[in-house]
Order: structure tokens, then C-alpha cells, then sequence
């Protein structure tokens, strides 16, 4: 990232230090730029890594008869933060939620970056809280079927934020998943689960707001259907499952 600042006289010395911050760099202004904008004695602070530490400057001048000179000095704090982004794993640009009436599905989103040391260091925000709704601390809600921009920003720098697009529609169809054996010996437990889709047969983010609707039968008297509601530790391990 990049700050420019500028100090503006007609004459004597003018002085900007950084100490030669490990976190940036000050550097000088192309002329041209500087030209355009009517900037004198102006640089540019180079952002390399997060930290923080002060910015000093300082201006000199004629103080009296005797040609005396008086110094200014300024000092300013400088935070330097990593981008805010969404850990979002493999998921891609848009979040997909699933709706019914009477059935709110939430999913809870987490963000990095932006010096953040608490929860309370991001502020959230939708594009549309009648379709997607979210907390002080990222867990959104699927209110009714449409879309809605979700945004997380640092508080620290109003522009330093991420955005990612939630979908919200009605599931289309519902698959069983091919993560569990198929065979066991006789007397032991078979683990099952399905996921549903949307109707061009993308997977939800997170469907689990379902599980009460799912009901299981078994087609066969070879088998018999057990705690078909209780969600294993193994299931929970498993992404998009029921």
C-alpha cells in the first residue's frame, strides 16, 4: 500500500525521517506527479510489512534578525496491516445458503488481517440484511432466497476490507455422499450422510439447518435405521453433508 503526504514552503530545509523502519519505505515523488498536483517536498511511504512505529518531519527556518534558525518537528504514528480477507478454504467467490420457509440456515464466516486482535476489530456489514443478515461476530443468515454482499472491515482503516457474495435459493435435489464404506461385518454401524444441491448442482456452504427434515428408511429388513439425528464427530468432519 501506498500513503502520500506532502509538506508544503517556499524555502530553507525541510526533513523527512523513518528511522529505516523495517515495515516501510519513504521514497520521492516523480516529478511529473508532483507537478500535476502542485506537491513540493512530497514522498510516498511504502508499506512492506505489518507493523507500526512514528514518522517524523520536521521544517526549518530564518527566526529572527540574526538569521537565526527555528526547527519544527512532527511526529505521526503509522500502523501498517495485512489485507482483510475471508478464510473461506476452498470455497470459491460466492456463498451458497439454502432456504425454506421456517428454516433459517446460518454459517458462520471468519476474516484475517487488518491488526486485528479480537472479534471486536472488524465491523460487518450486508448489502441486504431482508436476504442475508450478519452478526457483530460473522455468522450470517439466510433469510429468503436472493443475493446480498457480505463485507468485513477492519476498524482501524475503513478501506481495508473484503467482500464475498452470498446466494441464497431453494435446494433442488439432494445426494448421498461417497465418503463412508459400503460393507461391514454383521452387528457393527454403517455412517451415512447426504448433501443437497441447488438447481445447477452446486454443493451449499452449509445445509445442516436441514437435519431435522432429512428422514432416513431403510430398504431392507437386513438393516435398521439408528440415531438418524444425532450428528457424529466423523460427520461433522465431512464438508456439505447432512
Amino acid at each position: 500500500s501506498l500513503i502520500a503526504f506532502c509538506i508544503v514552503v517556499q524555502n530553507d530545509d525541510v526533513n523527512v525521517y523513518d528511522y529505516r523502519s523495517d515495515y516501510w519505505r519513504t521514497v520521492p515523488v516523480s516529478n511529473d506527479i508532483a507537478v500535476k498536483h502542485g506537491w513540493r517536498n512530497t514522498k510516498l511511504l511504502k508499506a512492506y510489512s505489518q507493523g507500526h512505529g512514528n514518522l517524523t518531519a520536521s521544517v526549518s527556518y530564518p527566526g529572527g534578525a540574526d538569521d537565526k534558525k527555528e526547527i519544527i518537528t512532527v511526529a505521526q504514528e503509522v500502523m501498517v496491516c495485512d489485507q482483510v480477507k475471508f478464510t473461506l478454504g476452498n470455497e470459491g467467490v460466492v456463498i451458497l445458503l439454502p432456504w425454506a420457509p421456517g428454516v433459517l440456515q446460518d454459517a458462520k464466516l471468519k476474516a484475517v488481517g487488518g491488526c486485528a486482535k479480537a472479534v471486536s476489530d472488524y465491523k460487518w456489514l450486508s448489502s441486504d440484511i431482508s436476504t442475508v443478515s450478519v452478526s457483530a461476530s460473522g455468522t450470517i443468515q439466510a433469510k429468503k432466497p436472493g443475493k446480498a454482499t457480505i463485507k468485513v472491515i477492519s476498524v482501524y482503516d475503513s478501506l481495508n476490507y473484503d467482500e464475498v457474495l452470498v446466494e441464497v435459493s431453494i435446494p433442488s435435489s439432494m445426494v448421498m455422499l461417497h465418503n463412508f464404506p459400503v460393507e461391514t461385518v454383521v452387528g457393527s454401524h454403517l455412517q451415512a450422510a447426504v448433501t443437497m444441491k441447488t438447481s445447477n448442482g452446486a454443493f451449499f456452504y452449509r445445509c445442516d439447518a436441514f437435519n431435522s427434515l432429512i428422514k432416513w428408511k431403510a430398504g431392507s429388513e437386513s438393516f435398521v435405521v439408528v440415531n438418524a439425528s444425532q450428528e457424529s464427530s466423523y460427520l461433522e468432519t465431512v464438508p456439505n453433508s447432512q
